[in-house]
């Protein structure tokens, strides 16, 4: 049995009758065109298990037949096998033949041998491969005939990949799949675009420790360009209180500045980035006195120039919607004092603007 399969081995690592060409991908695709073989001659059960074998990876379909064609080569083979393959619409014809004793290999005198005669329907010409295996003292003719079977399947199997490939080469590309890319639902603008912004904020500004700071509301008009956010912001507050002493100062403050963000990241559903403002602000005051010993000044109104920095930042809404946030610390030059001067003495009681101002302003706006 050993000495078999030696041969089984060295037979299917010789060189073959016709070249075996290396399948592409395509070939091996079970969605391609596939082939029909057809098995022929007596040994078709055996000789047909093994082929099936080899050629279950590959989109062939296989079938059998009992009759074979005529061992000699001549035109009758030729007409028979033609007619064959017709009959079956088969693409390549197999079959074996008993080798002639005298025209065995020389070194492989007294072995089994058989011819595998491969017809190839689409060149109408055949091809033909002896294979053998020599059955020693201690191996059964059923053993090396198994070896013969099994040497001849890799015949075919070579013979059908040539086939294959041969069909991929000459069949045309399939054509590429169109990529289209998912649909934005927001507008990106391009980097020389401009958007004019509309929108309203409101905010919140501590300005000094004996006041709870003040409220206000804003209306905001500017421009979008890329990374830079230039806008224009009138500010109107609610009255807030200042306690001087035994008075107390009403102070309402309105402020016209221009604000300038840069947006840090590269997002289009959100932004980032440093803000800063510069403008004037205008501050009413009212005094009202808390002791009969006290007597108020008239209301008075005064300007200082008002400076902010800090960090912004904003979400995409609903287009063309957005939500903003702005927080960081105003100033104001110069800065305000109140002064509660009481006639019997000398006393003064003053209170001052903070140097720095937290701020925090909350808003929603419109891009067109």
């Amino acid at each position: 049995m050993l000495a078999a399969w030696l041969c089984v081995t060295a037979a299917a690592q010789a060189e073959p009758a016709h070249k075996q060409a290396a399948l592409p991908p395509s070939a091996a695709d079970p969605q391609a065109p596939g082939m029909r073989i057809l098995v022929c001659g007596p040994d078709s059960v055996a000789w047909l298990a093994r082929i099936r074998g080899q050629l279950s990876d590959l989109p062939v379909e296989v079938v059998a037949a009992e009759e074979a064609p005529e061992t000699t080569v001549s035109a009758a083979t030729t007409e028979q096998v033609q007619e064959l393959a017709a009959r079956y619409g088969a693409d390549l014809v197999v079959w074996l033949d008993s080798a002639p004793a005298g025209e065995q290999a020389p070194d492989r005198q007294g072995a089994l041998a058989r011819v595998v005669n491969i017809w190839r329907t689409s060149e109408t010409r055949l091809y033909e491969r002896q294979v053998s295996a020599a059955a020693g003292p201690a191996e059964t003719e059923v053993g090396a005939l198994s070896a013969v079977l099994e040497v001849g399947a890799l015949a075919v199997r070579s013979s059908v990949r040539a086939v294959l490939a041969e069909r991929a080469a000459r069949a045309p590309s399939k054509p590429q799949p169109e990529v289209v890319a998912p649909v934005s639902h927001r507008h990106i603008p391009p980097a020389a675009e401009r958007e004019i912004v509309i929108g309203i904020h409101a905010g919140y500004l501590a300005f000094a420790s004996r006041s709870p700071g003040d409220l206000s509301a804003g209306l905001d008009v500017g421009l979008r360009l890329a990374r830079l956010r230039v806008g224009l912001a009138l500010e109107l507050s609610l009255p807030s209180t200042l306690r001087v002493d035994a008075a107390r100062l009403s102070l309402s403050r309105q402020a016209l500045a221009v604000d300038v963000g840069l947006k840090i990241n590269n997002s289009e559903e959100w932004v980032l980035g440093p803000w800063f403002r510069a403008g004037v602000n205008r501050v009413s005051r009212k005094t009202t006195s808390e002791s009969d010993a006290l007597i108020p000044t008239s209301g008075q109104t005064s300007a200082a120039l008002g400076l902010g920095i800090g960090l912004f930042g904003g979400w995409a809404l609903a287009e063309p919607h957005w939500l903003l946030i702005w927080a960081g610390a105003n100033a104001e030059f110069p800065r305000r004092e109140y002064v509660v001067a009481r006639a019997t003495t000398t006393e003064t009681v003053s209170a001052r603007t903070w140097v720095l101002q937290p701020t925090l302003r909350i808003g929603w706006e419109v891009q067109f």
